[in-house]
């Protein structure tokens, strides 16, 4: 999981930079990051499978199992954050080529 993590790091950095010299480095970047977003969506099944398991099997309450899987599982709230960010990235670059289409 690390490594993609650190892809997408490197793909917004790179998008960030605005170093991308053409459209069409643009749209390898596109995706790049798509792609990484999708195996980053399968761990994020992984680890959020694992937080219901703890959940659902605590014998406490609902709240306190929600608590304890939160605490096991850090992981799947740190994934949701860094989907959703890079899925705004992604609508970034969308618009970026779009409007590089037009340009031209």
């Amino acid at each position: 999981m690390n490594n993609i993590l650190n892809k997408i790091t490197t793909i917004i950095e790179e998008y960030e930079s605005g170093t991308f010299n053409t459209p069409n480095r643009l749209r390898e970047l596109l995706r790049e990051l798509t792609s990484n977003i999708y195996y980053l969506t399968k761990f994020k099944i992984e680890y959020k499978n694992a937080h219901n398991q703890i959940r659902y099997r605590h014998k406490g309450s609902i709240g306190a199992g929600e608590i304890l899987a939160h605490e096991q599982i850090p992981e799947l709230y740190q994934i949701r954050y860094i989907l959703r960010s890079a899925q705004n990235v992604v609508q970034s670059i969308i618009m970026e080529i779009s409007i590089l289409k037009k340009d031209n």
